[in-house]
């Protein structure tokens, strides 16, 4: 996908989510920090995501919605075949959420979605140097569970998968923070 799907896209679903916000039932804001795998030398490393979203009640158990996030990786470094290799990565998401509460504290959620990823890399072998940007769209999918700290805080474990092409695909596992604005 190009530049253009990188801004697009989030800016047509965020007009979507704030002009729906009249009819929300539950707007919050979410963190979450964890470890990921990604990228060509499959090595896990921090990564962090910061989420804005609404959440409707179907009922007292049952909630859906919409999110959109930011995600960011810092560079990462390995060796593969004596080649030096960096990595960063920067993902945009929208997910539509199910979140279904098993009991007033426990939650379980899941979330699909897609995912536009801006990948820089670089690598060197001896003398030569090597750059590169990446654009990719990608399905998106994650499952969690979480647990009311308060009545206004939701302590929350989440694994998320990105179906990206052979070349580019990577899961990451997160602990975070959820936030309701009202």
């Amino acid at each position: 996908m190009s530049r253009t799907s990188f801004i697009v896209l989030p800016l047509l679903t965020s007009s979507f989510l704030f002009s729906a916000n009249v009819f929300a039932d539950s707007p919050y804001l979410s963190a979450e920090i964890g470890g990921m795998r990604y990228g060509i030398c499959h090595e896990t490393k921090a990564t962090g995501r910061v989420a804005a979203g609404y959440s409707w009640d179907k009922n007292d158990s049952l909630k859906y919605g919409l999110e959109i996030g930011l995600q960011a990786a810092p560079d990462s470094n390995c060796y593969k075949y004596a080649e030096h290799i960096s990595l960063s990565m920067v993902s945009l998401d929208v997910f539509g959420v199910l979140d279904f509460y098993f009991h007033p504290n426990f939650d379980l959620f899941a979330k699909l979605g897609i995912a536009t990823t801006r990948e820089k890399s670089s690598s060197h072998y001896h003398q030569y140097h090597y750059s590169d940007v990446d654009y990719n769209t990608s399905v998106e999918a994650a499952l969690g569970i979480g647990y009311n700290i308060y009545k206004h805080l939701n302590l929350n474990l989440t694994y998320y998968y990105d179906f990206g092409n052979q070349n580019y695909h990577h899961s990451f596992a997160m602990v975070g923070l959820k936030v309701p604005l009202f």
